[in-house]
């Protein structure tokens, strides 16, 4: 249950990420430092498995990933691998095109169903879904939203939460501030629908920014609903 949206501009690219999680799930870990194989890492860290869901490298590559809910219902097993996990294993990739190369060579069945998005300073985002069965990727060229989720209700999401931003893009260019009013946003309405989501079982747990410069790659942090949250102070990361 989440929200990503992506704004290109001349230097880079600014990645916005809302996490929709249970009530009962352990809040995130903001974002930290790491090295994945050997290359430096910036992400937050999911507290109940260990994995993540958003991430930018030292080669200005990001990527992120939302569960997928239209899909036929594909139960947990004792042998289904946390997804955040598979993220996490991703984030050393040089550029988004051979992250979703690594992605369309192994075998997801130990997943369920994901959407996973890669950015770097290309003028595109490039995607995968993995319904359970098979992967299927797509591209993303306009920018404001690249894909929403909700394990209430997807369609109505997508259309709800779809309609906002075209309404945003309608009144004129998208800016880093319309996509920050639209993930803190409550219309139509304060709910399960909205995009900074409000429901009695799960609520928008974080909102995390991600920017990609020319030298440099920053992570702006919100914990708690973004409606009610400031950021923390950015972490940085020199890029190559």
């Amino acid at each position: 249950m989440c929200t990503l949206s992506w704004l290109p501009d001349a230097s880079g690219y600014r990645v916005l990420f809302n996490r929709d999680e249970r009530r009962t799930r352990r809040p995130g870990r903001g974002p930290t430092r790491q090295r994945i194989a050997g290359v430096r890492v910036l992400t937050p860290i999911d507290r109940d498995f260990g994995g993540t869901w958003i991430g930018v490298n030292q080669f200005g590559v990001t990527a992120a990933i939302l569960n997928r809910y239209h899909d036929a219902l594909i139960e947990r097993t004792p042998a289904t691998v946390s997804r955040g996990l598979l993220l996490q294993s991703l984030l050393d990739a040089r550029s988004a095109r051979a992250l979703v190369a690594r992605v369309e060579a192994l075998s997801l069945h130990p997943y369920l169903p994901f959407t996973i998005a890669a950015f770097d300073r290309a003028a595109v985002v490039r995607l995968v879904d993995w319904n359970g069965r098979r992967l299927v990727p797509s591209r993303v060229t306009t920018p404001g939203l690249v894909r929403t989720s909700s394990g209430f209700d997807q369609r109505a999401a997508e259309r709800s939460r779809g309609a906002r931003f075209d309404e945003a893009a309608e009144t004129g260019p998208i800016t880093a501030a319309t996509l920050r009013g639209l993930h803190r946003d409550h219309q139509p309405a304060r709910g399960a629908l909205s995009i900074c989501m409000h429901r009695p079982d799960a609520r928008t747990r974080s909102l995390t920014e991600i920017r990609v410069a020319r030298t440099t790659a920053s992570v702006r942090y919100a914990p708690g609903s973004p409606c009610r949250s400031g950021t923390v102070a950015p972490i940085r990361l020199s890029l190559i």
